[in-house]
């Protein structure tokens, strides 16, 4: 008899005459996130003053904030701290990532476009481009028609060149990353609109000022 009753659900569920487990899981999950938009979001530390704050069903129901600033789009998740900045709903965005040490309770900042990564935590300030590179290779990034400069130096990064390419990247337009892949030692360049670096690094500044 258990067994006539389980050929009958599978039947069913084939059949269209009663749901499956997908169609379950997902009238659940719009259960969870109706519940969750409808539900009042937590007061939280607005970037802009007149933006909106809502709950939003992603990794959990969480509090998002969306607005403008600078004519700069944004959305920042408040349970991470974790915020997007871009020129169009087209553009790459700047992303902000703030990170607290479980152990040292140090504070960082990521801003990152493309392979593009600014690195900040106190009192120090960092620029690296992201790709499998060649060992023992240059990384360059070049802002406008600037000069192009070395933040990795061989194994070793620059940090002075970091500090010139940030404050480079604030009233910039466009910049170039380029590395040297491996294994071929081809050069690999990209080039990025440098738009909303300026509102990306400002809002980094919440976390590492």
């Amino acid at each position: 008899m258990a067994r006539y009753l389980v050929l009958v659900a599978i039947f069913l569920a084939l059949s269209g005459c009663g749901p499956s487990r997908y169609q379950t899981q997902m009238q659940q999950f719009e259960q969870q996130k109706n519940s969750c938009i409808s539900s009042q979001p937590p007061a939280v530390d607005k970037f802009e003053s007149g933006a909106s704050v809502r709950m939003e069903q992603r990794i959990g129901c969480v509090p998002v904030e969306r607005g403008m600033h600078r004519g700069m789009e944004y959305f920042i998740d408040h349970s991470t701290g974790r915020a997007e900045f871009s020129s169009s709903p087209a553009d790459l965005a700047w992303v902000v990532i703030c990170e607290k040490d479980a152990v040292t309770d140090r504070v960082s900042a990521q801003i990152i476009k493309g392979n593009l990564m600014v690195f900040r935590m106190e009192g120090f300030d960092s620029v690296s481009v992201a790709g499998q590179a060649y060992p023992g290779s240059d990384q360059a990034v070049r802002v406008d028609q600037n000069h192009a400069l070395i933040v990795q130096g061989g194994d070793r990064p620059d940090l002075h060149n970091g500090g010139v390419i940030i404050e480079q990247l604030k009233t910039g337009q466009s910049f170039l990353t380029r590395y040297v892949d491996w294994p071929y030692g081809i050069n690999q360049d990209r080039e990025f609109s440098a738009a909303g670096f300026d509102v990306a690094h400002e809002y980094s500044r919440r976390c590492v000022p």
